[in-house]
Order: structure tokens, then C-alpha cells, then sequence
């Protein structure tokens, strides 16, 4: 698919998506992961798996989040928690389906 804005590549991108797979990028991948982030963080849509492939590309970022945003209560411990690093294919599905599970077992919970 192509879009001529990309606000509307991102509508599209979040309303259809089931899974979030990030792999290293730039400015526009930072863009959508953030967003996609906040937007479960916000509750504004459903949780859904959010994975960053290739752990050592995420390191510097993901210290950041930990040691600087975190820590100074711009957001909060738990909120590290909304993604999975992995490296490699085999954790990607294994992370899917484990939050496939877990969200069904918090469906059951609720009934």
C-alpha cells in the first residue's frame, strides 16, 4: 500500500495491525514505534505484542527509557514492560504467542 500522508499510513498502520514486529530504522520507525507506544500506554487502542528485533541495536534506547525517563517519572517502571526485544525469528513468534496467550487468560479472568 502507498499513502500519500504519512498521518494516514499511521491510522492505517495502528487500526489494522495485530502485532508490531520494529526492526532497526530511523526517524520514521522511532515515529511509529513511539506512537504505537503511547497509544497502548494511553489505553486509546488494545494492547497488542510490540517486538524490537536485534537486542544490541535497542540496548542505548531502551537504557535511556530505563535509566533516565523511567527514573525521572516521565513514565513508569511498568511501562517498559508493553514490548519484548528479541534477536531472532523464533523469539518473534514465541513472543507473539506468548502475549496471544496472556491476554487470553485476561479475557477468561474478566468473564
Amino acid at each position: 500500500m502507498e499513502f500519500r500522508y504519512f498521518l494516514v499510513r499511521k491510522v492505517m498502520f495502528t487500526k489494522y495491525s495485530r502485532a508490531f514486529v520494529v526492526f532497526p530504522g530511523g526517524f520514521g520507525t522511532l515515529d511509529e514505534l513511539f506512537e504505537t507506544l503511547a497509544l497502548v500506554q494511553t489505553y486509546r487502542i488494545e494492547p497488542v505484542p510490540l517486538i524490537l528485533v536485534f537486542s544490541d541495536y535497542w540496548k542505548g534506547l531502551i537504557d535511556w527509557l530505563t535509566n533516565r525517563v523511567a527514573k525521572d517519572g516521565k513514565i513508569h517502571e511498568d511501562d517498559m514492560k508493553l514490548f519484548t526485544v528479541v534477536d531472532t525469528p523464533a523469539q518473534v513468534a514465541k513472543a507473539i504467542r506468548d502475549f496471544q496467550s496472556k491476554q487470553k487468560r485476561k479475557n477468561n479472568h474478566k468473564k
